[in-house]
């Protein structure tokens, strides 16, 4: 399983985005692999993105890739809410935001260790439980 960010799935779309040939390559290469993991909020957020920077074409390709099950839609549950706040409080001076926290709680409950994101800064210093550091994709 990858967990994927939302600035890698703007990337795989935005062709003036500077990471997006890495994206669309590793997309491509990986897509039909491995499940391809997005929660509810980085999919809201990946859809807000895409809406408000591209247009509607691009967000309505992207509830299509969804829809296909290319990514494959999963629900945070309140057991992640409550965990996603306590690593807000152990992370305090980094102020993550929510749905990176929301992200970290899922990643850890799951067991996740590979993650598709340009986010280096925030998923290079957060440290699940459950192993000592995620795997950030592409490299």
């Amino acid at each position: 399983m990858i967990f994927v960010d939302s600035g890698a799935v703007y990337a795989i779309f935005d062709k003036k985005d500077i990471n997006h040939e890495m994206a669309a390559e590793y997309f491509k290469a990986n897509s039909s692999k491995l499940p391809l993991i997005i929660i509810t909020p980085v999919f809201i957020e990946c859809w807000f993105l895409l809406d408000s920077r591209l247009g509607k074409y691009y967000a309505d390709k992207f509830l299509d890739a969804v829809q296909s099950n290319i990514f494959s839609l999963k629900e945070i549950t309140y057991l992640d809410f409550l965990s996603a706040r306590d690593i807000e409080k152990k992370y305090k001076d980094i102020d993550f935001g929510l749905v990176d926290c929301l992200s970290f709680a899922y990643i850890e409950r799951n067991k996740i260790n590979t993650v598709f994101t340009f986010d280096r800064k925030h998923f290079n210093i957060y440290r699940p439980e459950n192993f000592k550091i995620l795997n950030i994709v592409p490299c």
